[in-house]
This record gives C-alpha cells, structure tokens and sequence, in this order.
C-alpha cells in the first residue's frame, strides 16, 4: 500500500498504513505521518463494482469540496468551526490512482475533530 499512497503528492514519511473504520464498501486506511506534528491522511480503495464510473465519482467529489471549501472561506463563523475533506492529487494531476492490479484508489487529508467552545 506504501506504493499506492506514494502516487500521490502528499510527501510525507509515513509511520504505518492501517484499516480505518468499517466501511462496507471502499477499504479505507489511515497513514500516519512520522512527523507527529504533520497531517495524517486516509487512503481510500474505491470499490469500482459499486461506482463503475470511477472519473466521474471524483469528477462529483472535487466539485462538492470546491463548492464547500468556497462557502466556508467565504464565512469568517464557519471558518473556525467547519472542515471538508482535501483531495490530494496524484504526481500526475488525477484525483485518483488504479493501480497494476485495477484497483482505484484516492487520498484524502484526514480531518481531525474540532472542538466548539
């Protein structure tokens, strides 16, 4: 997996892959930075029998977290109390990797909770 999440641009020394949660559909994996004090991420297998159209899902995706991350900016109240998941691309651009085996796969910036006082 270690190979899978270097596609992509996070540039980070990873600690461990582990399954995260219990999704039913994708497998889902946290990677841990080395650095505790950088940004974890998750790395997601997209189940390509469940979304055939693999593009597409990640063509919805990006537009849903660009509109998101566009209304928070755009508000100072829910810029402390609101997060969205970031895409991180692959070195080649793409929301998302298929590997050698055609497994599809996507990272994300694992969110951390936030706390409102």
């Amino acid at each position: 997996m270690k190979q899978v999440f270097d596609a992509f641009t996070a540039n980070i020394q990873v600690e461990s892959i582990e399954p995260f949660g219990g999704g039913l559909i994708n497998d889902t994996f946290r990677v841990r930075n080395q650095n505790p004090e950088g940004v974890d991420f998750l790395l997601q297998r997209i189940n390509h029998q469940v979304f055939k159209d693999v593009s597409g899902l990640m063509h919805n995706m990006e537009l849903v977290t660009q509109f998101l991350n566009e209304k928070i900016s755009s508000s100072v109240a829910l810029q402390d109390t609101c997060q969205t998941l970031k895409i991180i691309p692959t070195s080649s651009g793409l929301s998302y990797f298929q590997d050698e085996n055609g497994s599809f796969w996507r990272v994300v910036k694992f969110l951390k909770r936030v706390s409102v006082i």
